[in-house]
């Protein structure tokens, strides 16, 4: 008796919570993302990898924080107090640490389950959908080694609101003024003619600045006009682009990685430095993984996965519609005729001992 090797090509197959299933007796809905796919954007949290990526999948991002997760919902909302996020599953095991401390680079594919019949071999706990992710191990041949390092930029994506500028906040000022003094919540107004001259005369004064170069009294008159004499003594008075910068996104690393008999190993090395568009705001991040698989016997595979992570990021307070703490409500809540910068009543700057223009 002579035995002859045979090579068949087998169907495809779907790994799934407990063993293996044929592709098409899958009934429920499955995408797969690839390295490929990954390796094509430039991303610094997983999350946001996702975005696009697979039908059906809703990644949104609610700010642009360096590093922050973008919301994945999968199955929709699932309860009003409860959480929407998916289940994520790490290399078999649920992940419950936080996805940004995951380096892409280090990811072989991401399986997204979607419907219930996918979802339910992971419990309750999967009611969101899951989002498998299997990290690369070693392959067979010899040793492979991939050094890496991409440089990349961030700036605001989404324009700012159009707003009045100095010329129309002083008129639309002064008509709240009058209207304020001919509708006053409780006793008689005044009349519209003499609410119209209470508030031309002190508007400057309600304002507390004056940037025109003439009289405080004279900025508007009687019918809410600005005077046509009047004319900016500085225009200092964009309070973004002291608050943003063109942010650098700046990433090295290598991995090395090979397959020998009946073990494979899998070691990388990641840094990533990437900096918002706000000033003081960045991620810094070091990753190190090291994968170690070995079959001792046909019913006995042993192995370790250690990853580790290292962050240090600067957060600017970007949450929050109502705190002067978020500096695009402050900035945006500004009137346009207070200045960054401090300025003489001739409209001449304020210098320290050191020749530096003060802050407002």
């Amino acid at each position: 008796i002579s035995l002859v090797s045979g090579t068949n090509a087998m169907s495809e197959v779907m790994v799934v919570a407990y063993g293996i299933q044929k592709r098409e007796s899958i009934t429920g809905s499955v995408s797969k993302i690839g390295a490929e796919q990954l390796e094509s954007r430039l991303t610094t949290n997983i999350s946001q990898a996702l975005a696009g990526a697979a039908p059906g999948i809703a990644a949104t991002s609610g700010n642009g924080q360096p590093g922050s997760s973008a919301a994945l919902r999968i199955r929709g909302f699932g309860s009003v107090n409860a959480s929407s996020s998916p289940l994520y599953v790490v290399d078999g095991f649920p992940y419950g640490g936080y996805i940004g401390d995951i380096n892409t680079n280090d990811i072989e594919s991401i399986t997204l389950l979607k419907d219930a019949s996918s979802t339910a071999l992971y419990g309750a706990r999967a009611a969101n959908g899951v989002v498998m992710i299997t990290t690369k191990k070693g392959k067979s041949g010899a040793p492979k080694v991939n050094v890496y390092a991409n440089k990349g930029f961030s700036s605001r994506g989404i324009a700012e609101y159009d707003r009045v500028g100095a010329y129309e906040y002083y008129p639309l000022m002064w008509q709240a003024m009058k209207h304020g003094l001919m509708f006053p919540t409780s006793g008689t107004g005044q009349s519209e003619t003499v609410a119209a001259q209470n508030a031309s005369n002190s508007i400057a004064a309600q304002l507390v600045y004056n940037p025109f170069g003439v009289p405080n009294n004279q900025i508007v008159d009687v019918n809410g006009n600005m005077n046509s004499s009047a004319q900016l003594l500085y225009d200092d008075f964009d309070w973004y682009s002291p608050l943003e910068r063109n942010g650098t996104r700046n990433e090295a690393g290598f991995s090395l990685s090979s397959k020998a008999n009946k073990s494979d190993y899998y070691f990388s090395l990641n840094y990533l430095n990437d900096e918002g568009f706000v000033i003081r705001s960045d991620f810094q991040r070091i990753n190190a993984r090291l994968a170690i698989n070995t079959q001792v016997k046909d019913w006995l595979k042993t192995g370790v996965n250690v990853t580790s992570a290292i962050v240090s990021s600067n957060q600017a307070a970007g949450d929050g519609s109502n705190t002067f703490i978020n500096p695009f409500v402050f900035a945006r809540g500004m009137g346009p005729i207070y200045p960054v910068h401090a300025y003489t009543a001739a409209g001449d700057p304020i210098l320290d001992a050191f020749g530096n223009h003060y802050y407002d």
